[in-house]
């Protein structure tokens, strides 16, 4: 009996939140719909025009960007050219890439390790 009587007022509680949410959403959605209203007609025509032109070339730069992305992935993963080229340059100079190789040769004719 007493879980029922608990259970009422949260359902309650929880219809009134949704009411208010509901009321606040609606709220946002006309005073949005009524600034961007004041906001398109504040504008001439050739300011609203150059807007959508720069929002237009806005999205096809970032278009083209994620595109040249996608296109080196692709590529590195097909040739391995891009990772090999990177890999050899960035790990050559920690092992010694400056060193001439006949002395090395010479270091490892020396050597009793054969690994």
């Amino acid at each position: 009996m007493s879980v029922r009587v608990a259970s009422v007022p949260y359902l309650e509680q929880m219809a009134r939140w949704e009411r208010q949410v509901e009321r606040r959403q609606l709220f946002l959605r006309s005073y949005h719909f009524s600034r961007d209203a004041d906001a398109a007609a504040a504008l001439p025509p050739r300011a609203r025009a150059r807007r959508v032109v720069w929002a237009g070339m806005r999205r096809l730069r970032r278009a083209a960007a994620t595109g040249l992305r996608r296109l080196r992935a692709r590529l590195r993963l097909c040739f391995g050219w891009a990772a090999r080229r990177r890999s050899s340059s960035r790990y050559g100079r920690l092992s010694g890439a400056g060193r001439p190789r006949a002395a090395a040769a010479a270091g490892a004719a020396e050597s009793a390790c054969f690994w």
